[in-house]
């Protein structure tokens, strides 16, 4: 019967099964004898010293028994989760409240320790909370540890905090997604330009050879149509190939109280606009005219989301984002100052799966024909480029709140 071995806070880790070392190439090529096998070194204390690199290793570690309770947990997982070593030890990994009652997770950890209590090698990805409640994914890797006699004692399993390189490989998806899309539109746009050249050629010439006015007004209307695609081409090509920025120092307040004006003339009737501005805002570092396009664009989506009328409000307020923050890492900021300028409503909101794809160039998700899809997608290229944020908080039935957070202005920027 294979005895496994409950460990307390005293009791030492066990000592994993020592695997043949093949022997060793002298620099002729000779092969030069391994030495004999020797006990772990040991601390002052009495410890071994291979306890103190478990407990401080960077990665988070525990030991599981082959039926999956953890027998001994490192420092490191402990600290990442916020756990007390006395409440892990003795129970199965899978049922601890590392994994918010996540259900996934559990079901795959489960998994892990099954394959590794079966000889295998196993590994996944789980998405967790940490200590400070902030959502981590961690590369969870179990394998088994074998005895001597080829049994296998325990299982070590060894997990990585991988939020990181998940948010860059999506940011590099997303730039090749920018891009392929940015090629496809600036080859359409270009055809598309060419065919408005040609009936906007003839339209002025029917307007010319005609003295009907019912003629003379459907020519105009198709003028307007007309100008409306070249606006659309134009946006297009702001995301396909957007203009260098323009950055410079900007009372942000006052620019939202002169865009005021601009912003209430294209919602129309039926909608009012309220500013909430804190005190004392900073300055901030932005290109003005592409700031109050990205503004405009906004606020167009938040009347649009409001079809019955509504009331949309413009804040403004400094924050703070330390490094390491929860603001950093969600919306993947650098450390520093901003003013935050947004735009919010109490319309229709949306959905949560589609959140994340909104910002992408031709998504939208107004009725067909209402949107193009390239609202969101500019103002968040952008704020982006000018080294900030584009942050959407939306509820459905409840509205949408849309950030943009702007640098704040630093004489280090190198503007006088």
């Amino acid at each position: 019967m294979q005895r496994v071995t409950r460990m307390t806070d005293q009791q030492p880790i066990p000592q994993f099964a020592a695997t043949a070392t093949p022997p060793r190439s002298g620099d002729d090529g000779a092969a030069v004898p391994s030495s004999p096998p020797s006990s772990p070194p040991t601390t002052s204390s009495g410890d071994p010293l291979y306890r103190q690199a478990f407990d401080q290793s960077l990665h988070l570690l525990c030991v599981l028994g082959p039926d999956g309770h953890v027998l001994a947990v490192n420092g490191t997982m402990l600290t990442f989760f916020g756990a007390i070593r006395s409440r892990v030890v003795g129970r199965p990994l899978a049922a601890l409240v590392f994994w918010q009652a996540d259900d996934r997770a559990r079901a795959t950890i489960s998994d892990l320790v099954r394959s590794a209590a079966a000889g295998n090698f196993a590994e996944a990805e789980v998405d967790v909370v940490d200590a400070g409640g902030t959502p981590r994914a961690l590369g969870l890797s179990v394998k088994p540890i074998r005895s001597r006699d080829g049994t296998i004692s325990t299982l070590l399993c060894e997990a990585r905090d991988v939020t990181e390189r998940k948010r860059q490989q999506a940011l590099l998806i997303q730039a090749q997604k920018l891009q392929a899309v940015g090629q496809l539109a600036t080859g359409i746009a270009h055809d598309f330009r060419n065919l408005l050249t040609v009936v906007s050629g003839h339209l002025e010439l029917i307007r010319k050879g005609s003295r009907d006015d019912i003629v003379a007004g459907r020519v105009d209307r198709a003028m307007e149509a007309v100008s409306h695609g070249e606006a659309l081409i134009a946006r297009m090509m702001s995301v396909a190939r957007p203009r260098p920025l323009e950055s410079r120092p900007l009372a942000l307040g006052q620019v939202l109280e002169e865009t005021r004006g601009l912003l209430e003339s294209s919602l129309g009737a039926g909608y009012t606009l309220r500013t909430v501005l804190d005190t004392s805002l900073w300055i901030g570092l932005a290109d003005r005219g592409q700031l109050e396009s990205a503004l405009l664009n906004l606020a167009v989506n938040a009347r649009d989301a409001m079809p019955g009328g509504g009331e949309i409000v413009l804040g403004a307020r400094n924050v703070r984002a330390p490094a390491g923050s929860a603001l950093c890492r969600r919306l993947s900021l650098s450390p520093g100052d901003y003013v935050a300028l947004s735009v919010a409503d109490s319309g229709c909101g949306i959905e949560p799966r589609l959140l994340e794809s909104v910002v992408e160039p031709f998504v939208t998700t107004k009725a067909d024909g209402r949107g193009s899809g390239l609202g969101l997608a500019s103002a968040n290229q952008y704020i982006m480029a000018s080294g900030g944020a584009l942050d959407i908080q939306s509820t459905p039935g409840q509205g949408t709140t849309v950030c943009l957070y702007v640098p704040r202005f630093s004489r280090a920027d190198g503007h006088a």
